[in-house]
């Protein structure tokens, strides 16, 4: 078993799970956050928000480096979701057998090495081999950090106020590549200061003792008996990520079809839904306190709902634009932890399940935004909030069924 210090084993009992009807409801307590390791862990998903956003606003860089066209540095996108998937199924066993804190600040020195070493290069292979190892780092970090708080807190407020860590990053990351563009001229000052706190925060992590796995012995691997309820979950972090990244991914072009200026209004409904998806998070945090996850995740389904009708039946009038696009983000903002803080008490935590969780999520980040694209493409900018729809839709569905499975399991 991993060793971890008393206050580890303290809080993972002042979180147990008691039964199935109050198993996601645990208290928001301020202790939780004040604990270092879990203020470590924040800290890494800041760093890995801030490290996954770098690579958008680098491109146009790299492209000119590199010597190529648009579409070829493109590739560098798909190399990043490769790494990323092949590190959610490989991090999964590796977390079997080695301290949660190694695997977490092992990620955290790849994705360091890796951005330092990306702004030396100008081959696009070199490019490709560099960004794969950021995904497959970046899926170390993330593997890690989900499972570990699943281990100490069982989701709650917790789990959410990690993924607003990430948010917070991911806002930081352009910020960062915009001022050493305009400051320095280049991308090496920008990335360079992210692969520098990447860097501190894995040591600090690594020199830290690492919580205990509950699952060190009995229930490691896949737990059995729970096969229904493990590919429900993963199914429903496909369509989740069909659900958040086709509208995150197509809303500017939405705005913009629909007759909003492209380079101020269309741009803004985009920042929109970051922030509300982002306040979203943050007001959540206190609310997992005090509301189940089933809770939560109706509220979340309704709001998606809500925010999308109004955006059909609003057609062209601006005013429905905007309500929905931030109804929308609200309601999609706690749904990824609030399903890991229902999965916890019914499916054993272990970091195989994690990380099979993650390559749902992967598996539909590839594939479906894409789709969403061509059928806009075809059926014109409807087509948008009339996908998501469906796909919240079938999401719900499946929490549906993944409630009814855990209640007679």
């Amino acid at each position: 078993m991993a060793a971890g210090s008393r206050n580890s084993f303290k809080i993972n009992e002042h979180f147990a799970p008691t039964f199935w009807a109050d198993h996601d409801r645990h208290p928001y307590v301020a202790s939780s956050f004040r604990d270092g390791s879990t203020r470590l862990h924040l800290g890494s998903f800041i760093a890995l928000g801030c490290s996954v956003l770098l690579l958008g606003p680098s491109l146009e860089t790299f492209r000119t480096g590199a010597g190529v066209s648009l579409g070829q540095i493109g590739i560098l996108i798909s190399a990043g979701s490769i790494g990323y998937l092949l590190g959610s199924v490989s991090c999964g066993r590796l977390l079997e057998h080695f301290h949660a804190h190694r695997m977490l600040g092992g990620g955290l020195l790849l994705v360091a090495a890796a951005l330092a070493a990306l702004t030396t290069v100008h081959s696009l292979t070199a490019l490709i081999v560099l960004q794969t190892v950021v995904g497959f780092g970046g899926a170390m970090v993330d593997v890690t950090g989900n499972t570990v708080v699943l281990w100490t807190h069982k989701g709650g407020a917790v789990m959410n106020a990690l993924h607003l860590a990430f948010g917070v990053g991911a806002v930081l990351g352009p910020i960062i590549v915009s001022r050493s563009l305009a400051w320095t001229g280049s991308l090496r000052g920008g990335y360079l200061l992210v692969a520098g706190t990447l860097a501190v925060l894995a040591v600090t992590v690594l020199l830290r003792p690492s919580p205990p796995n509950p699952h060190a012995v009995e229930d490691r691997g896949f737990p059995k008996g729970k096969g229904r309820l493990l590919l429900l979950a993963m199914l429903w972090f496909v369509t989740y990520a069909w659900v958040e990244l086709g509208f995150q991914s197509w809303i500017f072009e939405y705005g913009a079809a629909r007759g909003l200026d492209r380079l101020t209004r269309a741009a803004l409904l985009g920042t929109a839904f970051l922030v509300a998806f982002s306040l979203g998070r943050l007001l959540a945090i206190p609310l997992a306190g005090r509301v189940s996850a089933r809770q939560m995740m109706a509220g979340d389904v309704a709001l998606c709902v809500a925010g999308l009708l109004v955006m059909l039946l609003g057609g062209r009038n601006a005013a429905a634009m905007w309500g929905g696009t931030i109804l929308f983000g609200f309601g999609t903002a706690s749904m990824f932890p609030s399903m890991l803080s229902m999965a916890e008490p019914v499916i054993p935590s272990t970091s195989s399940v994690t990380s099979t969780f993650l390559v749902g999520s992967g598996i539909g980040s590839i594939f479906l935004p894409r789709l969403i694209g061509e059928l806009i493409q075809r059926r014109g900018p409807i087509a948008m909030p009339a996908m998501v729809l469906a796909g919240v839709v079938v999401n719900g569905g499946i929490v549906l069924a993944f409630d009814r499975s855990a209640r007679r399991s």
